[in-house]
């Protein structure tokens, strides 16, 4: 595979990429529109990046899961992503970061794009990817480990733009690579780069990569940003971001990067990170770390926000994000080289309803079901309960480690471990009214 050579990062290079054993169909016709299909799962944590399913939930399986297909993958944390009649993931084989879009029903390559990377884990974990892609108005975005933003065009891989953040804006490895989920908010893709003079967040144009505006000094985390908008709940005049940085919570204007509130929340400990993404709920937002940070709930309605509640022991995520549905807050409490217990606890006073130790893992909602992707490689068919813990199945679906985070689209789960990517027909085929 040939890696891109590089020019301008901050310049559209109209150049085409490697599509190395990439298939042309012919009329696809698959170029991914503004609004996405509510059965799209087309970035990190689904369409409003909070976990939960617009489709109807899956009824637990009678038998064994058989995969509609599966194909080896190269190494990355970075699960899939799906739109229209396209999966895309980001994965490493070798020296070279893979950007690839795969056929959603056969696991057959489209294409595939590469540029070349020399990230390192200092600890000797997984080298590749850390954070999904984006898809979006026909591009894909995805962020390296070793901090190149970069954009491609969806239905053929070219190659549009790309940055490496470490040499424009000085951003610092950090313990295990670059990580964060590319945000698009209208015509601007936002990151949280941990730059350098006032490039904490950096918010790129979408078509060129030219930079638009920056922000916080804040470091880096291991954190994706969110969105939030009139129908969160809460009172904006303007489009707005969130970002869970290393230091706490940053509030940006979309549009004009002016940080329109603060508020500080991780651990004393240095070798500690940020990784679960900032959750709103009911007008509020929603922050939990690990290593003795635990949770808070926070009224923004002022600058500074107020906390609604705050406990240490309530739900404590390492990394997965948390998800709410129906009054209650359901995740991983505890770090993952201690076990993990899944928890439920009240929105609105942070009480734990109920706690089962199952070990670490990713959750989706999907109607009344929670589907649990644990890191063991299997699945749990739950009841969405905030009063007791009710299984009605689980299945293996891996046999090695499975950190990644899922997505769920059209009643199929995509996943993947270490080394393979596979789907499952769960659900109905079409989404809930």
């Amino acid at each position: 595979m040939n890696a891109m050579r590089l020019g301008n990062p901050h310049a559209a290079t109209g150049r085409r990429t490697s599509l190395g054993v990439a298939r042309r169909v012919t009329a696809l016709g698959i170029l991914l529109a503004a609004t996405a299909n509510a059965d799209d799962w087309p970035q990190i944590m689904g369409l409003d990046r909070n976990g939960v399913s617009r489709e109807a939930g899956p009824p637990p399986p009678a038998g064994e899961l058989l995969p509609l297909w599966s194909r080896k993958v190269g190494a990355g944390f970075a699960g899939p992503v799906v739109a229209g009649d396209l999966v895309v993931l980001f994965h490493r084989e070798g020296n070279n970061e893979i950007v690839e879009a795969i056929h959603r029903n056969s696991g057959r390559t489209h294409w595939r794009s590469s540029y070349s990377t020399a990230y390192r884990d200092d600890f000797g974990f997984d080298e590749g990817p850390r954070s999904p892609a984006t898809m979006q108005a026909g591009r894909v975005f995805t962020y390296g480990a070793q901090g190149r933003l970069s954009a491609f065009n969806l239905n053929d891989g070219r190659l549009l733009w790309q940055v490496d953040t470490q040499k424009e804006f000085g951003s610092a490895k950090g313990f295990f690579g670059a990580a964060g989920s590319p945000l698009v908010i209208g015509d601007a893709v936002l990151a949280n780069i941990g730059g350098k003079q006032g490039a904490g967040i950096v918010a790129f144009a979408a078509r060129t990569g030219k930079v638009l505006w920056s922000t916080t000094n804040d470091e880096a985390s291991y954190s994706s940003g969110i969105a939030i908008g009139p129908a969160s709940g809460i009172s904006t005049p303007t489009q707005r971001a969130a970002f869970f940085t290393r230091e706490g919570l940053a509030i940006t204007n979309a549009n004009s990067g002016a940080l329109t509130h603060s508020y500080p929340w991780r651990s004393r400990l240095r070798s500690s990170v940020n990784a679960s993404l900032p959750l709103v709920v009911d007008g509020k937002v929603f922050l939990s770390a690990s290593y003795g940070t635990g949770a808070v709930m926070l009224d923004i309605g002022k600058s500074p926000p107020t906390q609604v509640w705050t406990s240490k022991e309530a739900l404590a995520s390492h990394y997965a994000p948390i998800i709410a549905t129906k009054g209650s807050l359901y995740g991983i409490h505890g770090r993952v080289e201690y076990g993990g217990e899944l928890r439920s606890i009240d929105q609105a006073t942070g009480a734990i309803n109920w706690s089962e130790s199952t070990g670490p893992g990713s959750l989706i909602a999907v109607g009344d079901r929670l589907l649990v992707l644990l890191d063991s490689g299997e699945l749990l068919w739950l009841e969405a309960n905030s009063k007791r813990f009710v299984s009605h199945a689980k299945r293996a679906l891996f046999q090695s480690t499975t950190r990644a985070l899922p997505a769920y689209s059209n009643g199929v789960l995509f996943a993947r471990d270490t080394d393979t990517l596979a789907a499952w027909q769960l659900g109905p085929s079409s989404p809930a009214p």
